[in-house]
């Protein structure tokens, strides 16, 4: 790919891509990853990086996608967008991996987007449930929050595919350049035995009542919004997930594989939508 040159460029002059410097979430999830510093649960580094041509850029695409750059580009909701799902080895058969990533491009600006509530909301499930932990919470549990306009904690209740409850408290942490948005979310280990906000899973049966709740150990995300530098006023959406998806959730049965696409489907629908309407709200 062509980010090379401008990953040694990086290496060279001894500084880290911006978002390296300045979010500690994505940071954790690149350099250390979900759990426990080990390899499988680190993600990847982003598809498209800053500081390329336009060129470069559109190289990238063309790379990634069979669709042709214009139908990629248009101005739609239902515009086409790149999945790819696939189980990652742990090197753990009790705690196997899932790598969910979806890729997309949106008309939007980023000034629109610079906002933690908004870019928040572009992370969040339809059919989820969360509540935000203030500082009286945080600081009963050691933890303070330096950056209030950046950083924030929070806990996520969601059902998949109508076969899992997760109960899912996590850090995340947003940081801009000139080039591009990142936001990025780890499930924190801090709360995986915590009194209210656990990290826990529960099976659902065919009624959607909740069984006998589990610890869950680990996932993280993040998204990247980069301004592309043709057509003007588009960007380029990437979401990289890796998370533990524990045998008791489907039997082994990679479900995720096939049941998932349409979630994302809708999901990308709606961040597109959502990107539309902050750039046009930005206008008036």
């Amino acid at each position: 790919m062509a980010v090379a040159p401008l990953a040694l460029l990086f290496v060279l002059v001894g500084q880290q891509p911006p978002h390296l410097e300045s979010n500690p979430v994505y940071r954790m999830l690149i350099n250390e990853g979900i759990f426990e510093n080990q390899s499988p649960g680190k993600l990847p580094t982003p598809t498209m990086a800053d500081g390329l041509s336009r060129a470069e850029q559109r190289a990238i695409i063309d790379k990634l996608s069979r669709h042709d750059f214009a139908t990629l580009t248009r101005k739609s909701v239902v515009a086409p967008h790149i999945v790819d799902i696939h189980k990652v080895d742990s090197g753990d058969p009790d705690r196997p991996l899932q790598s969910i990533e979806f890729w997309f491009i949106a008309h939007a600006s980023l000034d629109a987007m610079s906002d933690k509530e908004f870019l928040d909301s572009l992370l969040t499930a339809e059919d989820s449930e969360g509540e935000t932990l203030d500082a009286e919470a945080l600081k009963a549990r050691g933890i303070e929050i330096v950056d209030k306009e950046r950083e924030s904690y929070g806990q996520i209740i969601f059902p998949l595919l109508k076969k899992v409850r997760l109960h899912a408290t996590g850090r995340s942490y947003w940081s801009r350049t000139k080039e591009s948005i990142l936001t990025a979310a780890i499930v924190d280990p801090r709360f995986r035995k915590d009194d209210k906000f656990s990290n826990q899973w529960q099976p659902l049966d065919r009624e959607g009542r909740a069984g006998p709740a589990e610890s869950y150990t680990g996932a993280g995300l993040y998204m990247k919004i980069t301004n592309l530098q043709q057509p003007a006023g588009t960007v380029f959406v990437e979401c990289h997930i890796r998370g533990v998806e524990p045998k008791g959730w489907f039997g082994g049965v990679n479900l995720l594989a096939s049941k998932l696409p349409p979630a994302i489907q809708n999901q990308v629908r709606s961040v597109r939508r959502s990107m539309m309407k902050a750039k046009d709200d930005k206008k008036e």
